[in-house]
Order: structure tokens, then sequence, then C-alpha cells
């Protein structure tokens, strides 16, 4: 199953996509650091801030 998940996921989200990824990623938390009032320790986890959610 690992396998078949991985063919599948990896292609489409990973693979050469870890620049843009990173980017997104960085920008998405200075939207949340500033919309918790520019606190490092406010952390939100979020199961959809990656590819595919």
């Amino acid at each position: 199953m690992w396998e078949k998940l991985q063919k599948r996921y990896y292609p489409s989200c990973i693979n050469d996509k870890e620049k843009e990824f990173i980017e997104w990623r960085f920008e998405d938390l200075k939207k949340q650091h500033k919309k918790y009032g520019d606190t490092v320790l406010v952390q939100e986890p979020n199961m959809t801030w990656g590819c595919g959610g």
C-alpha cells in the first residue's frame, strides 16, 4: 500500500516542486503569524497545508 501511495503522490506533489512548496509554506506561515499577533508561539496544525489537502 505504501508503494502505491508513493507512486501516486510523489510525481504529482513532490517531484521537482520542493522549492515551490517551501516558498508557499513560508508565505503561509507569515500570514498565520500575522493573524495571531506575530508570535512564534502560536501554532495551528492543519492537515490541509500539504499537497492534496
